[in-house]
């Protein structure tokens, strides 16, 4: 297994509890590798949906996401996340300087056929699902942006 360095961070696979990235931001470089220890200190997310293998990270106390190899600051001052419900879909986009830099329309997690059934089902399960729907929660709380990946 390649050994974790100080420019790697280790970013949480949000589908498979057992499974992480090794993630060097500088390079790109990406390692999937087996979760070390139940308690390891996580410094980001990731996770392949609708398309995109997404990631979302802190470096130099800022917070960036990362679509493919597209990145995008979201501490930047210019940046806006929506998300927006609209019957069984969410758009959810981040904008820049008032422009779309990345957008996508997926099934709402509160429609999964498991979901559905479970009586227990709640809004935190549903942000636990769902990555665009943690960012967005995420970009509305300035403390909370601060205490993530610290």
């Amino acid at each position: 297994m390649k050994q974790l360095n100080r420019e790697h961070l280790l970013l949480e696979n949000g589908q498979v509890w057992k499974e992480m990235m090794m993630f060097d931001p500088d390079t790109g470089e990406k390692n999937i590798i087996a979760r070390p220890e139940p308690n390891v200190k996580i410094q980001g997310h990731y996770e392949q949906t609708n398309g995109y293998l997404i990631l979302l990270y802190k470096k130099d106390n800022k917070l960036y996401f990362q679509a493919d190899d597209e990145k995008i600051c979201l501490s930047d001052t210019n940046c806006k996340i929506t998300l927006v419900r609209e019957d069984h879909h969410n758009h959810f986009s981040i904008l820049q300087n008032e422009n779309i830099v990345f957008t996508v329309t997926y099934t709402s997690w509160q429609y999964d056929e498991l979901n559905l059934v479970d009586p227990s089902f709640n809004d935190d399960m549903e942000e636990s699902q769902d990555i665009y729907l943690f960012m967005y929660n995420l970009m509305q709380d300035k403390e909370r942006q601060q205490r993530i990946y610290s």
